[in-house]
């Protein structure tokens, strides 16, 4: 037994020792699908980052050319003396591009040149001359102004009675100040001072709240001066707005005279010709139908008929061609058939007898 013991002793220890088992393969791909989606990753994120800057440096761009384009609107109104356009295309440039070169410097010059313009000279006299009346005379003065509907007249006079005791009857006065800027402000707006007319609708609604007819003539004017500053640029746009005021105000109008009504028809003569000159004859119909409706007009009347001509030409061509094919089709003549039963004239007859073949 200890021989045997022995032997198996010596032949356990005579192997050669195991090698290492091999890493599981699985582990291996596994680590390389990681590495794999983390290298994709970064690469979707550094191309979405450089795609993101190159879209904002494209809006960069095209809001620089925009705000450049209606900066040289605005002074080109400035050099005609256009000084609420002017305005409105200042404020736009500011709203989309603040730091644009010389916006403020412009601005300021056209609000100096606005506030010159809407300070009448009576004020300017009744500031150089202050009025010493008791604040007693000024008040009974001022209710007689505004019963009167002299609107301009009673804050020269409310003024004066304020400059001499600011306190005076304060909530009565406050009254008299808001019923003469509010009235004030819708005849200026009606005289066609839009710009006059919104400043004292802003100043009245520091006293009171603006009611339902003042805030309209503020939006009337407001839609008035957002309509002009797109005159000549894009008369889609005119279309657009001038539409609305001839449907509610069709007669407010602005210093030049021009009433929303009249500058809706031009604008649709213009948006008429701009259809036309894409080719879209059927739309600029109606356009100058809607334009002939607000007002006669002989050129625009033949607009209309040329549009109308042009608008139906591809239906009168298939017309014409369905009338000449019809005209130039051959007609087709079918023979017809023999009546009687032909006869031969000789009978013929076998002359010899046919034998068939062996």
């Amino acid at each position: 037994m200890d021989n045997q013991e022995s032997a198996n002793i010596e032949s356990v220890h005579s192997q050669p020792p195991a090698s290492p088992a091999p890493p599981k393969r699985w582990r291996v791909i596994l680590l390389g699908f990681v590495i794999l989606l983390l290298c994709t990753g970064i690469g979707a994120g550094v191309g979405y980052g450089s795609g993101i800057q190159q879209r904002l440096a494209q809006q960069n761009n095209q809001r620089l050319i925009i705000a450049a384009t209606h900066f040289n609107y605005g002074v080109q109104a400035m050099l005609n003396g256009n000084f609420e356009v002017a305005k409105i295309q200042f404020e736009y440039v500011i709203k989309i591009a603040p730091d644009f070169p010389g916006i403020e410097e412009k601005y300021t010059e056209t609000m100096v040149e606005l506030a010159k313009s809407s300070l009448p000279i009576s004020a300017i006299q009744a500031t150089a001359t202050p009025d010493t009346r008791g604040v007693e005379t000024l008040y009974a003065q001022a209710q007689q102004e505004v019963n009167a509907s002299a609107w301009l007249t009673a804050l020269q006079t409310l003024n004066s009675l304020r400059d001499q005791d600011l306190y005076y009857r304060a909530l009565e006065v406050d009254g008299l100040y808001y019923l003469s800027l509010r009235s004030g402000a819708i005849a200026k707006i009606q005289e066609g001072d839009l710009e006059g007319g919104l400043y004292y609708l802003t100043l009245a609604s520091r006293f009171a709240p603006l009611d339902h007819e003042a805030n309209n003539y503020a939006l009337w004017a407001r839609m008035y001066q957002t309509g002009i500053s797109y005159w000549e640029v894009d008369w889609e746009k005119v279309v657009y707005y001038f539409s609305q005021l001839y449907q509610s105000a069709p007669g407010i109008k602005d210093t030049s005279g021009w009433s929303a009504s009249g500058r809706y028809r031009i604008a649709l003569i213009n948006y008429g010709d701009y259809k036309v000159s894409l080719g879209e004859f059927c739309e600029a119909v109606q356009y100058y139908q809607t334009s002939k409706n607000i007002q006669d007009d002989a050129s625009v009347e033949q607009k209309l008929n040329n549009a109308n001509l042009a608008c139906q030409a591809p239906a009168l061509t298939a017309q014409a061609a369905a009338t000449a094919a019809a005209a130039v089709t051959p007609e087709i003549i079918i023979p017809e058939l023999p009546t009687e039963e032909i006869i031969p004239t000789e009978e013929i007859t076998p002359t010899e007898e046919i034998t068939p073949a062996p």
